[in-house]
């Protein structure tokens, strides 16, 4: 057989269950995922994953980062936000007017996940990271598409 190794480095592990944990607990989350990748070589340093339980407490119950089926939303909000910094068109202090949350964009209706509670309103880039707002990024992707989507394509 062949061997398995691992690159997970605990330290950083510890420190990315912290964070998320101590994230999960100010947004009031029920489950949350966070990945750190060595970007020059792919290896994972640190993989979390943490779903609140019936007491309240945050657990690690299953591997979300690799057993769910979804869109990898996050990772495209991240990329895209990365070229409109890298091209000048926007810097981290740059505002977008997220409104209540919601944004009818191309038929279909893009929304932060605080919605219901009236949206993030007017946040810069970092916020917009911070939350990971659909409306902030779709707002950003849909004024410099063209320039993201050439981008984006080069980055295989």
């Amino acid at each position: 057989g062949c061997d398995v190794v691992s690159t997970l480095d605990v330290g950083m592990q510890d420190i990315c269950e912290k964070a998320l944990v101590d994230k999960l607990k100010e947004i009031d989350a029920n489950v949350g995922v966070a990945v750190l990748m060595e970007v020059a070589t792919g290896e994972v340093k640190a993989i979390v994953n943490m779903t609140r339980a019936g007491d309240g407490n945050y657990y690690e119950m299953r591997n979300n980062a690799i057993s769910d089926m979804m869109e990898p939303g996050s990772t495209f909000k991240t990329a895209s936000i990365m070229v409109a910094l890298e091209d000048g068109k926007i810097t981290p202090d740059t505002e977008v007017d997220t409104g209540n949350g919601v944004l009818m964009m191309h038929g279909r209706a893009m929304k932060d996940w605080n919605w219901r509670r009236g949206g993030y309103g007017r946040i810069n880039v970092t916020r917009i990271l911070e939350v990971s707002s659909n409306v902030g990024v779709s707002s950003i992707i849909d004024k410099y598409t063209e320039v993201i989507q050439q981008k984006l394509c080069r980055m295989d």
